[in-house]
């Protein structure tokens, strides 16, 4: 899996299961990605050029994702006991997809600080706790420029930490 993702350069982590869902539940997810990511171009520009927002690296993987249907959707969980509701909350994945064999999250991180990183870790936790998806990724700039084609893959599934 990924294997010429992995040959361009591309550090590629699955924990949890995370290979064995892609490869046997949701092969599509897995040939899509590899795609999207060794079409992705990086200028040397881009990777020095420093300031805040959303780099144009992660403008355009986004723009693509939700291009091939890929959506924004906010995810609500609630507690229940006896009927009566105890807790309640509602987690945003920047993109989802939906197939008949499952539903797949995806959060794109630049330069992510550990606290974000944390934090989404959490709420794909949480959001597998309730049942909507056990797949997630997370993409990730690698902390090492080797080349232009700069982001790490990170996969995890079942919404628990390493």
């Amino acid at each position: 899996m990924f294997g010429r993702l992995k040959g361009k350069g591309f550090e590629i982590e699955t924990l949890h299961h995370a290979e064995a869902i892609l490869t046997h539940d949701m092969p599509s997810v897995a040939v899509q990605l590899e795609e999207i990511l060794l079409d992705l171009r990086v200028s040397v520009e881009e990777l020095v050029r420093g300031g805040s927002g959303e780099a144009g690296i992660t403008k355009r993987l986004r723009r693509t994702l939700t291009h091939r249907g890929w959506k924004k959707h906010g995810f609500q969980t609630r507690k229940i006991v006896n009927g009566e509701e105890k807790e309640a909350t509602s987690h945003k994945v920047d993109h989802v997809l939906r197939l008949e064999t499952g539903t797949f999250g995806l959060e794109l991180e630049g330069n992510n600080k550990d606290a974000f990183f944390d934090r989404d870790l959490g709420k794909f936790r949480r959001l597998h706790a309730g049942g909507p998806f056990p797949p997630l990724l997370g993409l990730l700039r690698g902390a090492r420029p080797a080349s232009p084609r700069l982001p790490t893959c990170s996969s995890t599934s079942r919404g628990q930490e390493a």
